[in-house]
């Protein structure tokens, strides 16, 4: 009988425990990928603006 109810309490903590993971891993798959892609593009941004520099000053 005991072993009946943890494995039906075990199941519903992991099942509970489970959704919470997989939304928490959604909530924070945008925010790590805003960080890298804000990252690219300053990176981006930078280079970019280097070369417009360098091209358009030179006369």
């Amino acid at each position: 009988m005991i072993k009946a109810i943890n494995k039906k309490v075990g199941a519903r903590l992991l099942t509970k425990f489970g959704e919470k993971g997989v939304i928490n891993l959604g909530k924070a798959v945008p925010v790590l990928g805003g960080i890298i892609g804000g990252a690219v593009d300053g990176i981006g941004t930078n280079i970019i603006g280097k070369t417009a520099k360098n091209t358009f000053t030179q006369y």
